[in-house]
């Protein structure tokens, strides 16, 4: 089985998978030589998912790209967590049942967070989060953290030439009347929110629909699908997209998620100690 024999799902697992990848890795001469290595053992741990293989022996084959990518870059923390990512990714499986009631503010910190421990990879003058409330929406974690990582390096990849600054927010948002989204329109109601700002050139708003879709890119050597899965998991989580220019230049994507009922009672509660963080310097 070569890699366009994958499944949808195993081929978006496979660009997200790179897109950490290349994240650590930086330069495209050993880029390549990653891609060329490390590639071989994840599209192989996909394919035995695909035929219902599982751990012990394929956490066991992942170790082995771990070792392997630690023989090309330096073996630090913060490539443990990239790889523990990757791992993450590739382990993943989606069944509604790990759809459940998540602190959207905690779990966007906790990733953004993420980018934060070795910011050098991330090439953004700035990666800000702030949140004024955490309401509890209903998504699969694993795949609302993919969403996220999609959305911070598609923002990365508009900015001009490699400067200006990406903003992530989670709050609360009241729509008092229909607004045009992205495959549908995002109706009345209450919605905790998540959206990702950047300073780059911004979208055009006629190709917008087009740019979701899976295999759509203007960029040589990519899928073309990170906003097919952006656009997927928001359909699965029952949520609304939209995309709003900003001027000068620059794009937000906003997420708009229902609210539910937390465990504890509530729908959303202060953002408290995760209201602020800062990526820069």
């Amino acid at each position: 089985m070569s890699e366009t024999d994958l499944s949808l799902e195993s081929r978006m697992k496979l660009h997200d998978v790179r897109n950490h990848i290349h994240l650590y890795t930086g330069k495209r001469a050993l880029r390549a030589r990653v891609r060329e290595q490390l590639d071989g053992v994840i599209v192989r741990s996909l394919e035995e998912l695909e035929k219902g293989g599982g751990p012990p022996s394929l956490t066991e084959a992942l170790e082995e790209g771990r070792e392997l990518l630690g023989e090309l870059v330096d073996h630090d923390h913060s490539m443990d967590l990239a790889f523990d990512r990757i791992m993450g990714i590739v382990l993943s499986s989606y069944d509604p049942g790990n759809v459940r009631v998540v602190s959207l503010a905690r779990l966007v910190a906790d990733e953004v967070a993420y980018f934060h421990s070795d910011l050098r990879r991330l090439p953004v003058d700035r990666l800000t989060f702030a949140a004024h409330y955490d309401p509890h929406v209903k998504a699969d974690p694993e795949r609302l953290r993919r969403v996220l990582d999609n959305l911070i390096l598609n923002a990365a990849d508009a900015l001009f030439a490699e400067a200006g600054g990406i903003e992530v927010s989670v709050d609360l948002h009241s729509v008092l009347e229909p607004r045009a989204g992205v495959g549908g329109e995002v109706g009345p109601g209450n919605y905790g929110t998540l959206t990702v700002r950047d300073e780059g050139a911004g979208m055009d708003p006629e190709q917008l629909d087009w740019a979701f879709r899976a295999g759509a890119t203007t960029k040589e050597h990519h899928a073309g699908l990170g906003l097919a899965f952006v656009r997927q998991v928001v359909a699965e989580s029952g949520a609304s997209l939209e995309v709003i220019p900003v001027e000068p230049h620059g794009t937000q994507l906003r997420i708009y998620f229902p609210l539910v009922t937390s465990t504890t009672g509530s729908s959303l509660t202060p953002a408290g100690g995760v209201s602020e963080s800062d990526g820069a310097g």
